[in-house]
């Protein structure tokens, strides 16, 4: 992350995921097997990261092979965000209930929970966008929007934050994974 901070292109990114096997085969004698990997909203990252589990070192045939790692949002930096109204601005009528429709969406423990109440929630925020709209002369005023919100968190590939995104991976060495994501459930 120190490396790549100022420059999260999935160049540099990829780069410190090879520097990271690298260390790990020269100093523990064998290489490092994420099943998931967690970062900020950056394309660089995510991207970047799906090759966690990419040996350098194989033909291009291998590594083109290589099921890429799967990636998951931070809630702490969507939690922090949003408590800073960076999201969506404290102003907003629907403020709190929002953070709460996002809080119950993070906290589902299965992809049937998360997708069933990510739908209700974007409906939900939908029918708000909707009433705001029209009592705002058609707007929904500033940078800082439900709309965005939704484009920015609530759609693929960002729509990753629930503790049960992956709560199975196929056939990955933790096939349920909330029980390995303490750092996710922070908030």
């Amino acid at each position: 992350y120190f490396f790549s901070r100022e420059v999260e292109s999935i160049s540099a990114v990829r780069l410190a995921m090879v520097a990271m096997q690298i260390s790990a085969v020269h100093f523990f004698g064998s290489r490092l097997k994420p099943a998931v990997t967690i970062s900020d909203h950056s394309d660089g990252l995510r991207s970047g990261m799906h090759f966690a589990n990419v040996d350098h070192l194989a033909s291009q045939e291998e590594q083109d092979a290589t099921p890429t790692t799967p990636h998951m949002s931070d809630w702490a930096h969507i939690a922090t965000h949003y408590t800073q109204g960076k999201l969506v601005p404290k102003a907003h009528p629907y403020y709190d209930e929002v953070y709460f429709l996002l809080l119950c969406l993070h906290l589902t423990h299965t992809s049937e929970m998360k997708n069933l109440l990510q739908g209700m929630v974007i409906t939900q925020l939908e029918e708000w966008i909707a009433e705001i709209k029209a009592n705002n002369g058609g707007t929904e005023g500033g940078s800082y929007s439900l709309s965005t919100l939704i484009k920015a968190h609530l759609t693929p590939p960002w729509d990753t934050f629930s503790i049960g995104t992956y709560d199975t991976v196929g056939d990955t060495i933790w096939p349920e994974l909330p029980c390995i994501l303490p750092s996710n459930q922070c908030q």
